[in-house]
Parts: structure tokens; sequence; C-alpha cells
């Protein structure tokens, strides 16, 4: 998790807005400091909110975006949030090289994004060049009526394609959410083919506390105290939370949280 969340962000983002020298420079030890590459990751982040507000989602069964000043790096990331934030697949393009507009693809579970886009580009002659796999794609088309086209042909075709959210849980058993640290850890390593556990938990929060206007903490008091943090929501009454469990060591003290994803 600290690697993916954490680490490789930072050697991602001078690639995406700069050049990716600065990172090789970094990790063979010429002078580049890691708070240079910080740094960097931090304009990433800001590029990438600034650029999230200028685009406009239509009401499609198949996001495709275009914007005309988007820096071509970071359009793959914008793909992905959009799909996380719609539960559609994703298409962002923004203009290349010679009239060429390029896009990133993000995709949903149950809807194969380099078959289906694939389909399409080769029985109407629109990309210059396109790769990927099922969850995700790179794609030039030729020009903005080859966009348009692209545009209409896969909402048409799929214009009653909809993927119902599917919310894969296991409710929480009644021990702390140490003991469920520790019993997660014994199944090390999560990743492809093993999803760390999505858990679901009943009640109604207690000692809520409005974090920056956005995020929620609180707690759920049952037989024991379980403390959450919600990301992006403000919650008050009770429902059903799913989260996953994370474990944070701070002045030599570990704690454990409920990290919320969703709530119903």
């Amino acid at each position: 998790t600290d690697l993916a969340f954490k680490i490789v962000p930072i050697l991602n983002a001078p690639g995406r807005i700069q050049s990716a020298e600065a990172v090789v420079d970094f990790l063979i030890g010429k002078e580049f400091s890691l708070n240079n590459l910080i740094g960097l990751n931090e304009k990433r982040k800001k590029i990438t909110k600034e650029s999230l507000e200028l685009l406009t989602i239509d009401d499609e069964n198949i996001n495709v975006i275009y914007h005309e000043n988007l820096n071509e790096g970071i359009i793959g990331i914008l793909a992905g949030s959009i799909k996380e934030k719609t539960n559609k697949p994703t298409f962002v393009f923004t203009n290349g090289e010679n009239g060429e507009i390029k896009g990133s693809g993000r995709s949903v579970e149950g809807f194969n994004i380099l078959i289906e886009a694939e389909k399409i580009i080769k029985e109407n002659d629109l990309a210059l060049r396109y790769g990927g796999h099922e969850g995700a794609m790179g794609i030039t088309l030729k020009n903005m009526e080859s966009f348009y086209s692209f545009k209409k042909i896969i909402n048409d075709i799929f214009k009653n394609f909809k993927i119902e959210p599917v919310i894969p849980y296991i409710k929480y058993p009644n021990i702390s959410f140490e003991e469920g640290s520790k019993l997660l850890n014994t199944l090390e390593p999560f990743g492809q083919g093993l999803n760390i556990p999505l858990f679901m938990i009943e009640g109604t929060p207690i000692n809520n506390r409005i974090l920056k206007e956005a995020h929620t903490s609180f707690s759920i008091k049952n037989s024991f105290r379980y403390d959450f943090i919600y990301f992006n929501h403000i919650v008050s009454n009770e429902q059903r939370f799913y989260f996953t469990i994370t474990e944070s060591l701070y002045n030599n003290k570990i704690t454990y949280k409920g990290n919320v994803k969703d709530s119903k």
C-alpha cells in the first residue's frame, strides 16, 4: 500500500508533467533531491484537480470527453477519476501533434474497453494507433471528426449499457480492529487476484468531526468502539458503512481505523 499510494506516485509524476529523466537521476544517485520529486508530484495533483474542474461530463452511458488544453500526461488519471465517480467506462481526449486527438480510457468491471473500442476503430478507420487491455487503453484518433464519430458510435452501440455497482463485502465480525488487522496480515500480500477484503458494519456515527469541510471522522460503538474516516463525505445518520481496515504508526503508537469506501 505504501509503495502503490505513496512512493510510486512520486516516482511517476515527473514523467507525466515534465521528464522521467529526473527520476532516473534520483535513482542512480545524481544530484536531484527527493524534495524536488515530491514537489513535482504536488504540482501533478494540482494540475489534475484544476483539469477535472474544466471537464464537462454529459449524461451518456459511455463517457467520451474532450478538452483542448489538458496535459497529455494526466489524461489517464482524469479518465480513472471520472470512471470512479460515475461508474461508467470513460475516455478523456486532448489535442496531440499535427491535429491528432490523443486519449486514454478506463473501464469498469464487465466492459472490455479494448475489445469494444477496437471494433469501432477498425470498422470506421478512426485511429492512428491504440493499445491496452480490458481495463485501460491509450488511443490516438486522426482528428476532431474522428473524435465526434467515435463518441457518437460508441454511445449508439451501448445506449442500453448499464452496470449496477455491486459491493462485495463481509459483515465485520464481533472483534476489535486490532484483532481484525492481525488476522488480515496473515493473508498478505493483497493485490490483483486477491483484493483486500471490504467489510460492512451498521451503526449510528458518534463523535463526528468534519475535517477540511469535506471529510468525516467518526466512531461506531457496539461491543467495541470502532474509529472511521470517510473522505469526501459528510455523515451523520445511522447507515451501513463499507470499509477496509488501516493500520498506522504515529509517535511509536499503532492505531487502527476503518477507511470507509461507500455507505448506504
